[in-house]
């Protein structure tokens, strides 16, 4: 999330015996802070702790079908240029398929695979042959002689 918003919402009431859950999607961490700007872009820490970021509701009335909201405290995070970075296409089509009740697509798919293509000229490809092939094994076997030849003048 870009511009991060706490997303709070209301205690359950004494009067309500069976309150819907409200399920907190994302969270700070322990050491979070809730800053509330005032004048003069002077911040007083509101709460400390944990602070819900992103939330989901299931409410249901009777004789009717229930009616779902996810509730984000940003909004830059679904935009255009934020959309592919992270898992912010992964949360957007996971909270619209459940939020449409579709629990048969509820899962992370899988990220399509690039492929690369690397043009090489006749001569750029037989000079890399010549390198792999002769240059770094015969490298290779070089420093090891001059390495042992040394090894065996010391002793």
């Amino acid at each position: 999330m870009v511009l991060r918003r706490s997303v709070g919402f209301p205690e359950p009431e004494e009067e309500n015996d069976d309150p819907p859950p409200v399920s907190v999607l994302a969270h700070s961490s322990d050491s979070g802070q809730a800053v509330v700007q005032t004048q003069g872009n002077q911040g007083a820490v509101e709460k400390q702790g944990r602070i819900p970021l992103a939330a989901a509701k299931v409410h249901a009335n009777e004789g009717q079908p229930p009616a779902r909201i996810v509730v984000a405290g940003d909004s830059l995070f679904l935009g255009n240029s934020a959309f592919e970075a992270g898992a912010n296409r992964d949360f957007a089509n996971l909270t619209v398929n459940w939020l449409l009740e579709r629990t048969h697509l509820l899962e992370i798919e899988p990220r399509a695979v690039t492929e690369y293509r690397i043009s090489l000229s006749r001569s750029e490809m037989t000079s890399i042959t010549w390198v792999l092939l002769l240059l770094l094994p015969g490298g290779t076997l070089g420093l090891g002689l001059l390495w042992w030849r040394r090894q065996m003048k010391r002793s």
